[in-house]
């Protein structure tokens, strides 16, 4: 009622169905932007996953944990965990996730970084051969864009905003809201066949470059101008 009353505009980076709604007046959708590098693949002796966002409980970080559990003597993998920790319920939750860890003598095979800038987190994204952010009540997460933007596939829960940008068993896999026997299964498919994470990987290049790039952001945003 307001934005038609008063003549506002506004924009979503989480396009989904609004396309469909007839009723929404000067409502405008600007994807985010992120670089977009095509991903150099050297043999690896594990598969590196990636996990980026807060510590706390709605990242849905142990389902993660629980999962990787189950497969930790079957396959050779390894978790780096980068979080954010600046305030008494981070800490919180990265000191229960850690007793977490510990209490599986599962520290073999988990890094944890904190506080990492973006530039530092970079790397990460470059390095690891999935992001795996099974976060639930998830408005939108960039961090998903910014993983396919350096080639990394994804897989990523269809409760996260973000998933709207994943193509679903092209770009990375998606799977029900804290189900972990989904999850379970889209971690077996990338593990029982290592050479689909190299194809996702070209998947997601291609996929944020035509997209999701500067040149589509630039388009998007002059439409909010005329």
């Amino acid at each position: 009622i307001r934005n038609f009353l008063l003549d506002t505009y506004f924009y979503t980076p989480v396009f989904k169905n609004f396309s469909k709604i007839n009723f929404i007046y000067n409502f405008f959708y600007i994807p985010f932007l992120v670089e977009i590098k095509k991903k150099s693949y050297l043999k690896k002796k594990n598969i590196k996953i990636l996990f980026v966002g807060k510590f706390i409980p709605r990242k849905n970080l142990i389902l993660l944990l629980k999962t990787l559990y189950k497969l930790d003597n079957k396959y050779d993998f390894q978790l780096t965990i980068i979080g954010e920790a600046s305030k008494r319920e981070h800490y919180k939750f990265l000191k229960y996730s850690k007793k977490f860890i510990n209490n599986k003598n599962f520290n073999n095979k988990i890094i944890i970084k904190t506080n990492l800038k973006y530039r530092e987190t970079v790397k990460y994204y470059k390095e690891s051969d999935l992001f795996i952010l099974p976060s639930k009540a998830e408005p939108a997460s960039i961090s998903v864009l910014e993983a396919m933007g350096y080639g990394t596939p994804v897989i990523c829960s269809k409760g996260n905003g973000a998933s709207f940008y994943v193509k679903n068993y092209y770009s990375g896999l998606l799977f029900d809201e804290d189900n972990e026997k989904q999850l379970l299964d889209k971690l077996l498919y990338f593990f029982k066949n290592t050479k689909k994470i190299k194809t996702f990987s070209n998947n997601c290049y291609l996929h944020m470059k035509k997209n999701f790039s500067h040149i589509m952001f630039d388009k998007y945003f002059k439409k909010i101008l005329k």
